[in-house]
């Protein structure tokens, strides 16, 4: 059997103690993982960041005057996006532009908190009646990133706007709708 000093005992708790406190803070940690990175044992979130931003649209027949496309949107983030996902468009490319408002879904997230997918997939519909969240106005062969301006938005847990993605003709148009009043980026 081995036994240890009290001396040994002593410095052994001081090395993890003082190895804790005086570790440099983890600039990947969240709020969702344990330890002591902060040297009080609690952890200061993150901010919720955009990660990865795209968009597709595929039209079957490649016919430009039918209504049978499909847009295709998925949002990546850095942490959890607690208070959810919007996707605003806007048709800077015409002076009558149209402008759609849309929630997208989660679609993974990793159990950690360290990612979070978010996106929806809209059918092409012929009049604004039919527009909501599973279809759009806009169609492929008419619309792309020549006419429209896309802005992704992420929420966190109190459902304030965390973080905004902007891409598309005029990114212009979104400016100072980001957290604070700040303008919106592209994904990181």
């Amino acid at each position: 059997m081995k036994t240890l000093s009290y001396a040994a005992l002593v410095g052994t708790a001081l090395a993890l103690t003082v190895g804790c406190d005086t570790a440099p803070i983890d600039t990947t940690c969240d709020t969702f993982d344990t330890g002591c990175d902060t040297g009080t044992g609690t952890e200061a979130p993150l901010p919720l960041l955009i990660k990865d931003f795209t968009w597709a649209c595929t039209n079957p027949d490649n016919d430009p005057d039918t209504h049978d496309g499909t847009w295709t949107y998925y949002v990546k983030t850095d942490s959890w996006a607690e208070g959810g996902a919007t996707l605003d468009i806007k048709e800077t490319g015409s002076t009558n532009g149209w402008n759609e408002s849309h929630d997208l879904g989660q679609l993974d997230y990793d159990q950690a908190g360290t990612w979070d997918s978010w996106g929806a997939t809209f059918d092409e519909v012929s009049t604004t009646a039919a527009i909501n969240n599973g279809t759009t106005l806009y169609r492929c062969g008419y619309h792309s990133s020549d006419s429209l301006t896309w802005m992704a938005s992420v929420y966190d847990a109190t459902n304030a706007l965390a973080d905004c993605a902007v891409q598309g003709h005029n990114v212009s148009v979104f400016d100072g709708q980001g957290p604070g009043g700040a303008n919106c980026f592209g994904a990181r």
